[in-house]
């Protein structure tokens, strides 16, 4: 996979696949230009923080225990797909390493 170090993200080519590391360390994966990454987080910052994102949409930890999971299935990217019952809307999360808590 290509990796560019950088400091800037005007060194971010179009449609770019690949990890964009900056000097600080925190790294990006990219695919076509988006925010993508099926086995981890998309971002990974040098504190630990971790973000999940599939094709620039961002995801977030949950824990399966605190939700009522209403249906699962393999779906896009040949991942696994949570249907599971928020407060007030039903949410659907792919199960991205690291991402859900079982």
């Amino acid at each position: 996979m290509k990796i560019i170090k950088t400091n800037s993200w005007r060194d971010l080519p179009e449609n770019f696949t690949g990890i964009i590391e900056f000097t600080n360390g925190t790294k990006y994966w990219y695919k076509e230009g988006k925010c993508h990454r099926e086995d981890g987080p998309a971002c990974e910052w040098t504190n630990g923080y971790k973000e999940w994102y599939l094709e620039d949409e961002e995801y977030f930890e949950i824990n399966l225990n605190d939700y009522v999971v209403l249906d699962y299935y393999k779906g896009k990217f040949g991942l696994m797909w949570y249907k599971i019952l928020d407060i007030d809307e039903i949410i659907e999360n792919p199960d991205i390493p690291g991402l859900i808590e079982k």
